[in-house]
């Protein structure tokens, strides 16, 4: 597995990712929903635009496995979204993408 920044050509693979927290996100309400790409698309671009650190965990088939989203106020770096998928929970993988945003 890779830590790695994520480029814009993420954007569809963490666009999958993103909708996918919002709609766990939502559960947690007790609200149910389904995933809506073209909202996490939107979301993700204005992270991109923002330019917030946005770090991806990968396997080996280049595969996105989760992501942080990190805002950066003044000397504050805040974990502004953290999420990894179902599948490739209890590994590490939030812990070491967590570690990288505190590179930051």
């Amino acid at each position: 597995m890779t830590i790695r920044a994520a480029q814009i050509e993420d954007e569809e693979k963490i666009s999958k990712l993103i909708a996918h927290f919002r709609v766990e996100l939502k559960e947690l309400k007790g609200i149910k929903t389904s995933p809506d790409i073209q909202e996490a698309r939107k979301e993700f671009k204005e992270y991109i635009e923002a330019k917030f650190p946005i770090f991806v965990a990968e396997d080996s088939n280049k595969e996105l496995l989760g992501y942080i989203v990190c805002r950066v106020d003044g000397a504050v770096i805040w974990a502004e979204s953290l999420f990894v998928s179902n599948s490739s929970r209890r590994k590490g993988i939030g812990s070491r993408l967590y570690q990288e945003a505190e590179k930051l």
